[in-house]
């Protein structure tokens, strides 16, 4: 915890520790197990801010934009998904046939990571719900204001009006999606989605705009 002190008052010289203060940080390992342990050693009493978009358009992002030189010539995304999830029940300890997950040269897991009800769960070993703020990444399009008047309400520190977040949220995917393509990931991800709803008590009503 020291350690972690010390980089944000490097960041911050005038930062009085003697008195009551704040401390943020962001990060994408939200999906990396062990990630949830770690940060709970740190301080098991921290508040945690997730912030999600619709696991279809994240996904198809993904394949295209960062894992596509992964990818062996080819693969349609209809089969890495269905090898993501392959990797996913095996990780979990499912008996599975394992002969063409390992024999595939496909190696990106770019799905799995918007199955948020997984990862939510293993986060909730550690963290109470109370203590986690779930976002959906289109209220800071639709209403950045509100998004970070309940951000500082969730942790504790006074209202302030922004400005300059107009753009805020949103992505840009210019590779169009085709529709069935967007029926087979919906479809795949929409039990997924339906549990992570029931969880938290919100429903992101996921499944278009992609």
């Amino acid at each position: 915890m020291q350690d972690l002190e010390k980089l944000f008052i490097t960041a911050s010289p005038d930062l009085d520790i003697n008195k009551p203060w704040f401390a943020g940080d962001q990060s994408t390992c939200f999906s990396a197990i062990g990630s949830e342990r770690l940060l709970w050693e740190i301080n098991p009493n921290m508040k945690l801010l997730i912030m999600l978009r619709d696991p279809v358009q994240r996904g198809y992002f993904f394949f295209h934009r960062v894992h596509v030189h992964e990818n062996p010539k080819g693969l349609q995304i209809e089969e890495a998904i269905e090898l993501d999830d392959l990797r996913i029940r095996h990780a979990r300890g499912d008996v599975l046939d394992l002969d063409e997950l390992m024999s595939h040269p496909y190696r990106g897991q770019v799905f799995g990571y918007g199955l948020y009800i997984d990862h939510l769960e293993r986060w909730l070993e550690y963290f109470p719900m109370e203590q986690i703020l779930i976002i959906d990444n289109r209220d800071l399009t639709v209403d950045p204001q509100g998004v970070i008047d309940s951000v500082t309400d969730f942790v504790g520190i006074p209202r302030e009006e922004i400005d300059g977040m107009k753009d805020a949220g949103k992505l840009s995917d210019k590779a169009p999606l085709d529709p069935d393509t967007k029926a087979f990931m919906e479809a795949f991800f929409r039990p997924y989605n339906e549990k992570l709803y029931e969880k938290i008590g919100r429903d992101f009503r996921w499944g278009g705009g992609a």
